[in-house]
C-alpha cells in the first residue's frame, strides 16, 4: 500500500544548485537498500509473521530481522527529512506508515494500541538515524563531487527538499545544537559496540559458538555427555563487558576497562 507523503514546512528561499556536474563525472554508489522479496510477493500471498512484544516492542521469529530492516526502508522512504522532529510528523501520515506495515508483515499483536506505539517508536528512531547519516556523509559535503545529485538518485529525495535540508545543516543555530550533543556524547565513558541486533543478536551469536566449542570438545574427546544439553545463558556483566570490547580484545575506553576490571574482581 503506497503512502503518500504529507505536505511538509514550505521550503526555504535557497539559490539554485550548481548544475556544472556532469553525469559522466559523478561517482558510482550503490542504490539504497530494498526488500526484494516483499515487492515481488505475489497478490494474496501470506504475509511474514512476526510477533512484538507490546510492553517493550522485541520482535520475534524467523522473519524479525527483515521487519527490522522494512522499518527503516520506511522510516527512509514515507517521512519528509525537512521535518525536524519526529514529533512534526503528522499522525495521519504515521497511521498511514502503521498501515503499510500491517500490509506487508502479519503481527498477531497488532490490536493492541502499545504494539504501534512501540514499532512507530522505532521508525521515529530510524529515521533521526538516516537523518543523522545524511549529515554526516553528505550535507556537510554537499556540492563537492557531486554529492547533490548522487544523494538525491540514491535516496529519491527531491533536489528542492534536499537543498532545504542542507541549509537548516548549515545554519549556526544547529551547528550549535550537534556541538552541545557532541560535547554531551563525549561524557559518556562507556561506550557500546553492539550492532542493530542489540544483546539480542550478541547473545545468540555467544550462544552459538559456546555450542559448538562444546560440540568439538566433546568430539575430540569422545564424550557424548553434556552435548545435548543447551549451554548455560551468558551472564549479564559477561554481556555488558562484549558489547564494549573492540574485535582487537580492546575495551572502547580506558574508564570502561576499569570498570570491567572491578566488575570482574567480584565473580
Amino acid at each position: 500500500m503506497a503512502t503518500p507523503p504529507a505536505s511538509p514546512p514550505p521550503p526555504l528561499p535557497s539559490p539554485p544548485l550548481d548544475a556544472s556536474a556532469s553525469p559522466s563525472t559523478l561517482k558510482r554508489t550503490r542504490k539504497a537498500t530494498r526488500l526484494r522479496s516483499l515487492a515481488t510477493r505475489p497478490p494474496g500471498a501470506e504475509r511474514p509473521v512476526v510477533n512484538v512484544d507490546p510492553a517493550t516492542g522485541k520482535t520475534d521469529g524467523p522473519h524479525k530481522k527483515k521487519l527490522r530492516t522494512y522499518l527503516g526502508i520506511v522510516a527512509r522512504d514515507k517521512v519528509d527529512v525537512t521535518y525536524d522532529t519526529w514529533k512534526e510528523v503528522p499522525t495521519a501520515q504515521k497511521d498511514l506508515i502503521w498501515e503499510d506495515i500491517q500490509a506487508e508483515f502479519e503481527i498477531p499483536e497488532a490490536s493492541d494500541s502499545r504494539t504501534k506505539k512501540k514499532i512507530l517508536q522505532i521508525v521515529g528512531e530510524r529515521w533521526r538515524q538516516f537523518k543523522s547519516d545524511l549529515t554526516r556523509k553528505w550535507a556537510l559535503t554537499a556540492d563537492k563531487d557531486g554529492a547533490n545529485d548522487i544523494v538525491c538518485e540514491k535516496y529519491g529525495i527531491s533536489k528542492e527538499k534536499w537543498t532545504q535540508f542542507c541549509q537548516t545543516r548549515r545554519d549556526p543555530s544547529w551547528e550549535d545544537v550537534r556541538k552541545k550533543a557532541q560535547a554531551s556524547q563525549k561524557q559518556n565513558t562507556a561506550p557500546h559496540v553492539l550492532s542493530r541486533g542489540g544483546y539480542e543478536y550478541l547473545e545468540a551469536k555467544f550462544m552459538v559458538e559456546k555450542t559448538k566449542k562444546r560440540l568439538e570438545e566433546a568430539s575430540q574427546s569422545g564424550s557424548t555427555e553434556g552435548i545435548i544439553d543447551p549451554p548455560s545463558p551468558i551472564r549479564r556483566h559477561v554481556k555488558w563487558k562484549m558489547a564494549r570490547t573492540k574485535k582487537t580484545g580492546q575495551m572502547t575506553s580506558e574508564a570502561l576497562k576499569e570498570i570491567a576490571d572491578r566488575i570482574g574482581s567480584h565473580f
